[in-house]
């Protein structure tokens, strides 16, 4: 799951200073979960280059992470969790 440290800011500060998400718990995820060799391909094709990666079959673990409770509050703070997050993010550092 991949989240600009800029839009977690964002979205702490706006939990922060609306009273009533006192004395709750936040997941502050991107609604989107991103699998490695995705990032892999879109860091090639952003930086031009090709990786040097081998791929190890492992058992694959499910991550459970309830969007829906901050579903709201990242639409409040203007956050755009589109399908071309990961790529806008890896262009903004790379």
């Amino acid at each position: 799951n991949l989240l600009d440290i800029d839009d977690a800011i964002k979205i702490s500060k706006f939990v922060i200073k609306n009273k009533k998400n006192y004395n709750k718990i936040f997941n502050i995820i991107n609604k989107h979960f991103y699998n490695p060799i995705k990032i892999v391909k879109i860091f090639e094709r952003v930086l031009r280059i090709r990786a040097d990666y081998i791929i190890v079959k492992k058992k694959k673990e499910k991550w459970k992470m309830n969007y829906g409770q901050i579903h709201r509050i990242v639409a409040q703070a203007k956050i755009n969790f589109n399908n071309n997050y990961c790529e806008k993010l890896i262009k903004k550092y790379y």
